[in-house]
This record gives C-alpha cells, structure tokens and sequence, in this order.
C-alpha cells in the first residue's frame, strides 16, 4: 500500500509542475505520461528528465549509501540520541542524553523488546514479520538515510561536517512502531502480573493501572512537544515581509528564513509583491527561469498598500522581469576564478573583486539580477551576512527593522539625513532609526518571540537572535539619535526577552549552557 501511495505522489509531481504553480520546485514537468512513468519505474534513470532529476534528488548530488557521510557508529549515536527524547524530554533541557531520561528510555525500549518477545509467544510468522520490520526501520534507516554527524551530538565539528539541524523527523515511522511494540509488550506485561495473583477475573481490574506507563511519555513530553500557540515562525516571516518596500528583492538564505515566507505570501496574501529569492536556489536551472517569469509585466503581482496604509512610500509596477538575461545565457553560467581585478558598477555604487576570486553561479546571477533591478526594485537582504556579505555589498547596507537594505549611494558625497549609524561596540551599522522604530512599534508581531518558556529546537534560534540583535542595536541607535530613556530602556529590556529565547526560553535553557 505504501509502495502504492508512493507512485501515486511522484505522478501527481509532473501534473502539478504542468499548471505553473508560484512554488515549482524542480518544475519536473514532463512532456507526456509515459515519460513520466518511465521516471518513476526506473527511478530517475530514464524518461523525463526535469522528473528524473528530481525524483534522484540531482539537486543535492546525494552519495551512493556505501559512500557514509559519518563513520556508521557515529550515525547510530545520533539515532540513539533522537530515541531517547521520545520518551521524556521535558526532564532535562540538554538535548544530549541525560540520566534523568535514562530510566525511561530504558523501560521503553524494554518494552519493545518485550513485545517482541510477546508476538514470538504467540506467532513465530508474525514475529517474524515485526522483527525484519523493526531492523528495517531501526538499522536499515540510519544506513539508508545516511546523515552526517549529529547537529547537537557532534557540535564541536564544523558546519560542513554535521546536518544542519536535527533529523528526527525522518524517524517518525520508527518511533511510532516502537511505540507500538511497546504497547504490545506493555499489555503482556499486564496480563503477566494478573495470571500472577491466581484466579478470577478481578485480577485484570486490580493489575490495570500498571497500563498507566503508556502516559509517561505524554506527560514528560508534552512541554516540549506542544506547539499550541506558537506563531513565531509566521509572524517572523510577516515582520520580514513588511519591512520592505514594494516590489522589493529580499535575499535570503536557505530553508529556515524561506518557507515561513513563502507560507505568509502564498496562504495569508501577505505581500505578494515581494521576490523572494532563495540564494541556494540560484544553483539549479529551474529557479532563476521561474523568477524572471513570475516578475514579468503581466505576472508581476501588485502591491497592496492597504495591508499597512502609510508605512511605504508608493511605487510604480516595474516595467520589467528580474532580470532580461536570456534563459540559454542564465543556463550558461557556472563558476569562475577572476583571472584579474574585475570591477562592477551599479547605480551609483561600484564593487572592485579581485584576481583569483571564485564567483559561484548563484553570486553571478544574484549580481545580475541586482544590477538590472536596482533602479525598478529596493534590493534587501535578510541579513547583512551571507549573500550581501560574500558579494561585498554590505557597506551600502542601512537596516530597516529585520532587513538590511542596499542603499545606491555614494557613501563620500550622498547625503545620509535619514540614516544614523550605530556604535563600533553594537555593531557599527547603519540604521534608518524612523522607520526601523515604526516597524518595530507598529506593524512587527512578536508572538512567541518575546516571551516563550522553551524553544525547543537549537538550529532555528537564529530567528529569536535576530530580534535580540536589533532590540539591542536599536536601542544605541535610538540613544544616538537623542530619543527618549524611556524608548531606549524599553529597547534593552525587549533585547533582554529576546536573549533569553534564543538562549532556550526560560525552562528550556541547559544547565551550565554558555551560548
């Protein structure tokens, strides 16, 4: 049935791919159906190529299984480890095996175990069956799966060597059959101990609160499996959103400042006018083809100023795409090692990148399609690092709340009225402190940002940490700019909240965590 339900998904992606969707990721459109079925029963090996590609997962350039990415050993601690918070998480706020969770991580897997043992009792082919099952999603995964090293396990390692964040998810099916396999043993537990008190049917009454256990996870789980109430990743998504002007460019920098984005653009209506441009994205073929089509004139959706009436000033609908590059030139592009100075002149501003630079493909397209924007579209970044950083931009950037905005000025002859820039100690940035304050006073939503008792997952408190930083550069910007004590020690007490989130909320900072 799942083998089914699989076949059934892949031959729904071409039909999806073929009515244009905002969100086409891999555009695996096909030219006919039995191209497509010719991709699936292969497996990407032959038939349509955009399905092919993205059925094999071309993209990641994913090694062959017997290529580990971490010593196997290495991959099974970090399975361990996702194992462990299964049971009772909320004991300890280390996302590294704890003895407080010991006991119960032992008596879960006892259980398994024991109902193992229960369906060998009983059905030596069905145990047989749970048993090739249970090493299947067990040992079987993590080979296939092959991950890196653990995010937290392994957090002395770089970046490069260890997942970017934790891949529980992907053992949902095992935990939920060894929760399975733990009732069974759980109920042979029962009825164990009632044949042990002798006769009559009482003795299932009295043993029956021995099946209470199967509440023990749910009870230790539950602060930090509870998402109830947590908008912090839509309402960061719209904060980022309404920070920038119409038919603005916002570059961001990989899944976790995307999604929310594209979900607040395309399910609440926030903003559509707004390209978001995913930096990695700009590797494939697919990506910058569909940005050019959905800016040009006639699919160039509107900006709808009655979202935040006032906050931006109006601006005329561009009069063309992303960028005019043609789509065999744009498939042209690959890296590059400058052979020698080479300088890149924008309006009003130049970059000067020097002999033996790399440029990727992602930075070139990105430089192009800053170029032939700039003077139709405000140009953000959603953070001064990454893109901005690595094409050298970062100088002309001023923030604006969350985003850092490209600023086509001459920073010697330009005036900068509207602009204060902050102390070497916060930072040194440039701000436009009035409508950075109207931003963070008026439109920005902070729930589940500002006051939060967990944050369970470490690799997304950057979100928390950026409000922390601009809480806090914001109030020695406003200090600069001779606004009141009052606002500026509002300021350091909001940055104060946001630290402690992004430390972990308050029941969910480790004992003895520095970062």
């Amino acid at each position: 049935m799942l083998v089914a339900l699989g076949l059934s998904f892949n031959f729904l992606l071409p039909i999806r791919a073929d009515l244009d969707p905002v969100i086409n990721e891999g555009d695996p459109t096909c030219a006919s159906l039995g191209d497509a079925a010719v991709s699936i029963f292969s497996r990407g090996k032959a038939g349509c190529p955009a399905l092919s590609a993205s059925l094999s997962r071309e993209q990641y350039q994913t090694p062959p299984v017997w290529e580990r990415k971490a010593p196997f050993t290495a991959q099974m601690a970090t399975f361990m480890q996702y194992f462990e918070w299964q049971w009772s998480r909320g004991l300890d706020a280390s996302e590294l095996p704890a003895s407080s969770r010991a006991p119960f991580s032992l008596l879960f897997l006892a259980l398994g175990f024991l109902g193992l043992y229960a369906a060998w009792s009983s059905d030596r082919t069905l145990f047989a069956y749970l048993l090739v099952l249970a090493g299947t999603l067990t040992v079987g995964l993590v080979v296939y799966l092959n991950f890196k090293h653990g995010y937290s396990l392994h957090a002395e390692l770089g970046q490069g060597q260890r997942e970017v964040r934790e891949r529980d998810y992907f053992y949902i099916a095992t935990f939920s059959y060894w929760g399975c396999l733990a009732g069974l043993g759980l109920a042979w537990t029962w009825r164990a101990v009632a044949r042990g008190l002798g006769g009559g049917v009482s003795r299932y009454r009295q043993t029956a609160p021995i099946l209470l256990i199967a509440l023990i996870p749910l009870g230790l789980n539950w602060s930090w499996a509870s998402r109830s109430g947590d908008y912090a990743a839509r309402d960061w998504a719209y904060d980022l959103l309404m920070s920038v002007e119409p038919y603005a460019v916002l570059f961001t920098n990989g899944d976790n400042d995307t999604f929310p984005l594209w979900y607040v653009q395309e399910v609440e209506g926030v903003r559509r006018d707004v390209t978001v441009i995913v930096g990695q994205y700009l590797f494939t073929s697919w990506y910058p083809r569909q940005l050019q089509e959905l800016t040009l004139p006639g699919t160039q959706r509107p900006f709808d100023a009655a979202l935040a009436p006032g906050l931006h000033a109006e601006r005329a609908t561009p009069t063309g795409p992303l960028t005019n590059i043609d789509p065999v030139t744009l498939d042209q592009v690959s890296a590059i090692r400058l052979p020698e100075d080479v300088t890149v002149a924008f309006p009003k501003l130049a970059v000067t990148y020097p002999a033996g630079m790399v440029l990727d493909r992602s930075q070139q397209i990105a430089l192009r399609i800053i170029n032939d924007s700039a003077l139709e579209r405000p140009i953000y970044f959603s953070s001064s690092g990454g893109m901005m950083s690595q094409l050298g931009l970062d100088r002309w950037g001023v923030r604006h709340g969350l985003t850092t905005k490209l600023e086509l000025r001459n920073l010697e002859t330009d005036s900068n009225e509207r602009m204060i820039q902050g102390s070497p100690e916060y930072g040194g940035n440039w701000f436009d402190l009035d409508k950075s304050l109207t931003l963070y006073e008026e439109i920005y939503e902070f729930r589940g940002l500002r006051d939060r008792d967990i944050w369970a997952d470490r690799s997304t408190t950057m979100m928390p940490f950026q409000y922390y930083v601009m809480a806090l550069q914001l109030s020695d910007v406003a200090a600069l700019g001779g606004r009141s004590s009052e606002l500026v020690e509002r300021l350091q007490e909001d940055a104060q909240s946001f630290q402690l989130v992004a430390s972990g909320g308050r029941f969910g900072v480790p004992e003895g965590d520095t970062r």
